[in-house]
């Protein structure tokens, strides 16, 4: 039913109702969403990752397989607006920034000004890499 309002436009209705459900179910939604990937359920498999990042922001590992998932499927809203979100952790992962970096274009001020930050993360965390890399 949630992936039939998506449908129709109305996917931030669908991304707010599960942003309502209870924590332990939103805890489980990352390894669902593996499975819905293994089903081709990308759609579904989204709006999960949205949900469980939208029931807590400090969720780095949902976060960066949303942003994972909007760079492999050139979801470039999708990458406005949780790649910076992304960009605010202490150490992102490199190569989903790379992802990211690449996919986004400088076609508008906005994509200009994101390639930058996202450049200027990757300088950091190859300057200064984490340990055992």
């Amino acid at each position: 039913m949630i992936e039939e309002s998506a449908g129709f436009g109305e996917s931030r209705l669908a991304e707010d109702c599960l942003c309502h459900l209870p924590l332990p179910l939103a805890d489980s939604r990352v390894d669902l969403r593996v499975r819905l990937r293994e089903g081709n359920s990308r759609p579904a498999a989204r709006q999960l990752l949205v949900a469980a990042v939208c029931r807590n922001s400090a969720n780095q590992n949902a976060l960066t397989r949303l942003v994972h998932l909007d760079a492999a499927q050139g979801n470039l809203a999708g990458l406005e607006e949780y790649l910076p979100r992304l960009l605010k952790f202490g150490k992102p992962s490199h190569r989903v920034l790379e992802e990211a970096f690449l996919r986004l274009t400088e076609d508008s001020p906005t994509h200009t000004a994101l390639r930058r930050r996202v450049k200027a993360v990757l300088d950091r965390v190859t300057t200064n890499p984490e340990p055992g890399t």
